[in-house]
């Protein structure tokens, strides 16, 4: 084909780029994290974490709302308790960090939450070194 050529694509193609609108972005975003609390629920902590990467990254496209920031910290809730289940201390902690960033009165359930997840938040919160409370020594490479 030469440069210049002019392509036609048939009536019926597929071929739209629009932006997705706030609304649209939540609802795939919603549906992302349902499937990663599942996974979460029933242990499949990697699929938890690949699913809750994905709802955040799926809210991380331009200016968004209070209702898609929200969304996006239970994202990163959901991340950060499955990193804690694969005893990923400063995965979780950077997880529950970001969900602070995007909601500072974050508050998790305290009748459902175990108390690693509680402990690992409070550091979050706290700004504190992910090694502070342990009497392991970071690694050193």
């Amino acid at each position: 084909m030469a440069a210049g050529t002019v392509l036609s694509l048939p009536a019926e193609h597929r071929c739209v780029h629009e932006k997705p609108d706030a609304t649209s972005l939540r609802r795939d975003a919603a549906d992302l994290l349902t499937r990663a609390q599942e996974r979460l629920d029933s242990a499949d902590f990697d699929t938890a974490i690949a699913l809750a990467d994905a709802c955040a990254g799926k809210l991380n496209a331009g200016r968004l709302d209070a209702k898609a920031n929200a969304l996006r910290a239970r994202c990163h809730v959901v991340a950060g308790t499955a990193a804690t289940g694969l005893d990923r201390r400063e995965r979780a902690i950077e997880e529950f960090r970001r969900a602070l960033a995007l909601d500072p009165h974050l508050e998790l359930a305290s009748d459902t939450t175990s108390p690693r997840v509680r402990e690992l938040m409070a550091l979050a919160r706290s700004g504190a070194s992910p090694w502070a409370a342990t009497r392991l020594s970071p690694p050193f490479f």
